[in-house]
């Protein structure tokens, strides 16, 4: 019999295929529970041609809108997901000078935007497709090999990584970004063919002595790759390999189609080798769903279904078509309605695959392409969703509720939809007819069974929450999910949000963080609650209504209520935003900052609020009056600004801002915007914020901090608002000392560190931070803090320091005295007649007494500084050699501490003392504590008169181991050639002296036996007897004149 052309055949097809039995079936098709697959030729794609021009492959896209196909002309061809042409191109050879190759594979990536090439030249290209049909179609990555690459395959879990087989034997993997070739693993047979797992995580490969490897990338159950001999098949070449959720075909030149499960265990094998009209298989494709599988042979198909009930395979279509020759390649749409079919004369026909199709209510089609997978389309708008049970149960109902959200039951499963967002979830259940469903919220189904909530999230397949409650009512369940939002440079990424928020009983509320199971909060109320809702914008306050009709706002972050409303017939969240609508009788209340509660915007209404509309830039409140539907349109700038605060969008928050008068609700909204601004670092919003509230000294701090971030941006470019200097100067604003040291000195600005210290008065952590890091102007430091503790009058507290310390320093205080004479060279008072130089040794020796007084006298002259204005040349004096003063005897009526020696220097009074029980002068009568008065003021003797030292001295130690001890003129102040009017004298005060040395007993000084006195223009040298009797080493003496001592 003479054969039909091809062309011929190619404009008979239709006719052929209705009279060959591919038209579609009755349901009662089905045999022995299997659903028989109708296909139905729909259109050809590419007209085959008189002669062989083998199609070497098909892809379809992930997504479905891309179609590639490509022949024996090495021409990529490109159509849409309606098989209608778009675009196409020539591939390119290894070797611009050989041109004889041919394309053995082409796959598409599993985003859809690449197509991988492989070529029998030794060769795998990667094409760029862009998002466009009109794009240019670039090379972005090749994997040149040693030999010809026969196969190719893209596991959908490994996006970067093409696997491909070559004639040698080997299975590489191409990183993508990299751009280089690993070898996977290595056999001594032809790789003939190669498919990837349904779990996108594993590949199988055909070999030419039969033999088929598994390999499985690393994951969290595959700790390591590894790589398996799967099966062997002796005396058969694998060409037709696929694999799917079922089991895995496998079929060859034996005429054997054999089949296992995914574990490996060898299943059911059909023979045909005894029909003379079945030849070798070609090709094998799995359907998406996994459940039937299509083998090509020689003018006919094969289409294999998995029977999940009775766990085997069944061979449920054969259909032939006269002339068709070889099919050479299949591919499937990923919602398994169509089927794309390859021959060996290069013609490719679409055909559409299912087992039924019906009609809901007249507004949506079901089309069961396999017995787990429907296809749900609106006849209204158009949308598709694919309903697929993926552990491959029946779908047995399907349910559609309010034209948008599907629920459809399996045995042991149930699949909740959103025909809008096109999410799909699957959880398991076993249904009793009386679940009720809740769809109010658009982003979870709340079910309600036998007092049982569960809440299931679209596109997720676990239950999101499970909770006992009694309380089934929609408005007394909240659930709030916000999606994870990448951040920019002044507004960090925003992490998933889940929370609950549920009534336990009547008068409780129970707040749930649904990501880490937290209780966020328990809210326990003295009435009952009869509504409630989480914000929109980040689920942190809830608003509830008790059955007494009083509002309240709770803050979950502070866990803290604040009462709202008195009297509230209508709540609600603006939708999308965090400001809050309710009615107070006739009053329309709008919280447009919900974090000061107490500044609201009241408008006098007429009526109910029926409910809020937000659309086209516009929110109004519906009022229903009576008569009329009134709309109360709301400040959309306001509302907005919420949104921006929410979202990051500080500039335009600001933008609205500045449109806006300057009221209690618009200044609540800078200040919220204030503190975002800071917590995300966006300092010039910040800065623009605190101008406006007129907080000027902080508005002026982040201005300088501005200019520093702008300065360090422009040297070394970027937004420097990672400048470490500007980080330690906002954690300075913060009172975050600790961080802000920690900054500076990450970047060894241990100056800078001291400096802040200091800057800020904080001279304690300055010098501990420069004694950690031994800093070598810490002596000059310690001295710097005693001084301003000393001229802030603070010596209270630089003795505790220096008790705390324990370390001391060289100190020359500005408080003394001066004793001088009559010259004007000297100043009375507070000044700086005193001078300490003391050690830093530890004080751990006792307190000593008198050791020596040394009187040092130098015959040259010495320019000496004073204090403040006071400069003078004081010339000095030869005076005897060192005169020691501690061998002096206390005198005989007086009672003298035996460790330390004593003196009395005894001179006659001029004048006779007074008795106390009378005489000249005295008033006879005084009571008893009068007398003693007058006893204490007798023994203290007369005035002291600057001009005679005849009477007895009124001068004396104030403390220390000479105290109460008096010091009387010595003898070198009778000069005969001075006169007497000559000779003045004026002493320190006791009480100056006793001040001035608690000043420096506070500090531990005088417990260093080593430490020295150097009394300058010292007088009568009663600061430095002072001195010594309080411990000192050494006094030492320094006098214009000599007779005062």
């Amino acid at each position: 019999m003479e054969k039909i052309p091809s062309l011929l055949i190619h404009l008979l097809l239709p006719a052929l295929l209705t009279r060959a039995g591919w038209a579609p079936l009755a349901p009662s098709a089905q045999e022995g529970g299997l659903a028989a697959m109708q296909l139905r030729y729909l259109k050809n794609l590419n007209a085959p041609v008189d002669g062989m021009s083998k199609v070497t492959s098909i892809s379809w896209s992930s997504n479905t809108t891309r179609l590639a196909t490509v022949g024996a002309d090495k021409i990529v061809q490109l159509f849409d997901e309606h098989g209608e042409k778009q675009d196409r191109f020539s591939t390119k050879p290894a070797d611009k000078a050989a041109r004889m190759y041919a394309v053995r594979t082409i796959e598409f990536s599993p985003d859809g935007t690449k197509l991988a090439v492989a070529q029998s030249d030794n060769i795998v290209f990667v094409y760029k497709l862009g998002s466009d049909w009109k794009d240019k179609k670039s090379i972005c990555n090749k994997f040149q090999q040693s030999s010809s690459v026969t196969c190719l395959t893209w596991p959908a879990g490994h996006p970067n990584e093409v696997v491909f087989g070559l004639a040698e034997g080997k299975v590489k993997v191409g990183q993508l970004k990299s751009n280089k070739a690993a070898t996977l693993y290595s056999t001594d047979s032809f790789v003939v063919s190669m498919c990837a797992g349904p779990d996108g995580n594993s590949i199988l490969s055909g070999h030419l002595d039969g033999s088929i490897y598994r390999f499985h990338f690393e994951t969290e159950t595959v700790p390591r790759p590894t790589t398996t001999k799967f099966a062997m098949v002796p005396q058969c070449v694998p060409y037709a390999l696929s694999w799917g959720y079922a089991g895995i075909c496998a079929a060859g030149n034996d005429r054997m189609v054999r089949f296992w499960d995914s574990e490996g265990r060898e299943g059911q094998t059909f023979d045909y080798s005894g029909d003379p009209k079945i030849k070798e298989f070609t090709v094998a494709a799995f359907n998406p769903s996994g459940e039937s599988v299509v083998l090509g042979n020689y003018n006919r198909f094969l289409v294999f279904a998995w029977h999940p009930k009775r766990s085997e395979w069944a061979e449920v279509v054969q259909r032939e078509v006269p002339n068709l020759y070889l099919v050479t390649a299949l591919s499937w749409r990923a919602d398994g309605s169509r089927l794309i079919v390859g021959a060996l004369c290069g013609g490719v026909d679409m055909f559409d695959v299912c087992i039924r199709r019906s009609r809901y209510r007249d507004s949506h089609e079901f089309t069961y392409v396999s017995l787990s997978q429907v296809i749900v389309k609106s006849l209204r708008s158009g949308a598709r969703i694919v309903l697929k049970s993926n552990v491959g149960f029946e779908i047995k109902k399907i349910n559609i509720f309010q034209e948008r959200f599907l629920v459809a039951h399996t045995p042991e499963s149930i699949l909740l939809g959103d025909l809008q967002t096109c999410r799909l979830s699957e959880i398991p259940w076993h249904s009793s007819g009386n679940e009720k469903f809740v769809f109010d919220n658009p982003t979870v189904c709340m079910i309600f069974k036998a007092g049982e909530l569960s809440v299931v999230e679209y596109g997720c397949n676990e239950l999101l929450a499970c909770a006992r409650t009694e309380f089934m009512s929609p408005h007394l369940i909240s659930v709030r999910i916000n999606a994870p939002e990448e951040g920019d440079a002044y507004a960090p990424a925003v992490g998933e949000l889940k929370v609950i928020a549920y009534l336990l009983d009547l008068m409780t509320i129970r707040v749930c963080d649904l990501v880490s199971n937290a209780t966020l909060a328990n809210i326990h109320h003295d009435t009952r609650i009869d509504w409630l809702e989480l914000n929109p914008n980040g689920a942190n306050r809830l608003i509830f209504r008790d059955k007494r009709r009083q509002l309240y706002l709770f803050d979950i972050e502070q866990q803290s209520r604040v009462t709202l409303l008195n009297y509230c017939n209508y709540v609600q969240w603006v939708p999308d935003s965090d400001v809050v609508v309710a009615q107070n009788r006739g009053q329309l209340c709008v919280w447009y900052s919900i974090n000061a509660p107490d500044r609201v915007t009241l408008h006098e209404i007429k009526g109910d609020i029926e409910d809020i509309e937000r659309s086209n830039g516009r929110t109004c409140v519906i009022v229903d009056e009576g008569v009329n539907m009134v709309e109360y349109e709301l400040d959309e700038g306001l509302i907005s600004f919420g949104s921006c605060l929410e979202r990051g969008q500080y500039a335009k928050a600001v933008d609205l801002l500045e449109e806006l008068p300057l009221t209690p609700e618009t200044e609540a909204m800078w200040r919220s915007l204030a503190d975002a601004s800071m917590e995300h670092f966006n300092l010039p919003v910040a800065e623009r914020c605190y101008a406006v509230l007129g907080d000027v000294a902080k508005s002026r701090y982040l201005h300088k901090v501005n200019r520093l971030i702008q300065d360090h941006a422009a040297e070394v470019g970027g937004d420097g608002s990672n400048y470490y200097m500007a980080q330690a100067k906002m954690a300075m604003l913060a009172k975050q000392f600790q961080r802000a040291e920690a900054i500076l000195l990450d970047h060894n600005e241990l100056d800078e560190a001291l400096a802040m210290y200091q800057e800020l008065h904080k001279y304690n952590e300055s010098i501990q931070l420069a004694e950690r890091k031994n800093h070598p102007k810490l002596m000059h430091l310690k001295n710097y803090y005693l001084q301003w503790l000393l001229s802030t009058q603070q010596e209270e507290k630089a003795g505790e320091l220096q008790e705390i310390d324990g370390d001391y320093v060289r100190l020359q205080p500005c408080v003394g005295s001066w004793e001088g004479t009559s010259d004007g060279a000297a100043l009375t008072g507070l000044g700086l007649g005193l001078g300490l130089a003391l050690s830093r040794r530890a004080l751990a020796s006792p307190r000593r007494g008198f050791c020596r007084v040394a009187c040092r006298a130098e015959a040259e002259d010495e320019v000496l500084v004073g204090a403040g204005a006071v400069v003078r040349e004081i010339p000095r004096v030869a005076l005897s050699p060192v005169t020691r003063l501690d061998t002096l005897a206390p005198g005989s009526n007086e009672l003298v501490n035996v460790d330390v020696p004593n003196h009395w220097l005894s001179i006659s009074r001029t004048r006779p003392t007074k008795s106390v029980s009378g005489g000249p002068g005295h008033a006879w009568g005084r009571s008893k504590r009068s007398k003693q008065k007058v006893e204490w003021r007798l023994k203290q003797g007369p005035p002291l008169a600057h001009k005679n030292w005849a009477f007895p001295s009124r001068l004396r130690v104030s403390t220390g181991t000479a105290k109460r001890r008096r010091l009387e003129q010595p003898a070198g102040a009778t000069n005969p050639a001075l006169k007497p009017e000559e000779v003045i004298v004026r002493p320190t005060m006791e009480r100056v002296r006793e001040a001035l040395f608690n000043q420096v007993t506070a500090m531990h000084l005088f417990e260093d036996r080593s430490v020295r006195h150097l009394d300058l223009f010292t007088g009568t040298g009663s600061v430095g007897i002072e001195a010594l009797s309080r411990g000192v080493d050494c006094a030492i003496a320094n006098a214009r004149q000599a007779y005062g001592l």
